[in-house]
């Protein structure tokens, strides 16, 4: 049987007075390590945004290989049992901490071109930055947006020295918005860099225009838990 993998894409935000230090010793000694030592999740990433006034400044992806697991009863487990916080004297996190989550049905995963080996990256190393693209195309009768996006766009992005790949989802049905036919209206676009936030190329007008709807948010990576050798 043929499977779909899918990721949990969480922000969040300290509720004060937890501290971000608190949040991230959290996320760090206690949380990321449990999720991961029920197996379904074998690798996890943090991020921070880098625009200081984000409403949620963290980030944490949870690749998994088969989306279906987040409405599992596995899932619930996960979730039942790692809610009380030793972080956090025993009490729900869900008190000192507020989250956005979603889960997304991975649909596409395109790689930079190396044509130097000397510059492909490791296997077990992880792009610094992340910009995650949350999209709508807008109504085109003479064009696939898709086709375009997946011939041209990632075809120009993948020469750039510092592009590392991108990943593409669309949104789990009944997860949030949708077209009123049950058929995910939005799509999650995550492209990874290696290099600094700063370095980073702006935005090409033409894929803005082809949205109805497109949120850009730029992360700096903080952290990998897990195999490291796994990529989203």
């Amino acid at each position: 049987m043929s499977t779909t993998p899918g990721l949990m894409f969480a922000t969040s935000r300290p509720i004060p007075p937890t501290t971000e230090a608190q949040l991230n010793d959290f996320y760090r000694n206690e949380h990321l390590p449990d999720v991961l030592s029920y197996g379904a999740v074998k690798m996890t990433k943090r991020y921070k945004n880098v625009n200081p006034d984000s409403a949620f400044p963290y980030l944490a992806l949870y690749p998994v290989d088969e989306v279906n697991y987040f409405k599992s009863k596995n899932f619930e487990k996960v979730v039942e049992e790692t809610k009380l916080s030793r972080t956090f004297g025993n009490k729900s996190f869900y008190d000192f901490l507020e989250f956005e989550i979603g889960s997304w049905s991975k649909i596409q995963s395109y790689e930079g071109s190396h044509s130097d080996p000397s510059t492909k990256p490791a296997p077990t190393s992880h792009a610094k930055t992340l910009i995650a693209v949350t999209m709508q195309p807008a109504p085109d009768p003479d064009t696939d947006p898709n086709s375009w996006y997946k011939k041209q766009y990632l075809d120009t992005m993948a020469t750039l020295p510092t592009y590392r790949r991108t990943t593409r989802y669309k949104r789990v049905a009944g997860d949030g918005d949708d077209d009123g036919e049950g058929k995910p209206s939005f799509s999650l676009v995550l492209h990874e860099y290696d290099c600094k936030a700063d370095e980073l190329p702006e935005p090409r007008e033409e894929y803005v225009r082809r949205c109805e709807v497109w949120g850009r948010e730029v992360w700096e990576l903080v952290e990998v838990q897990g195999d490291g050798e796994r990529q989203l």
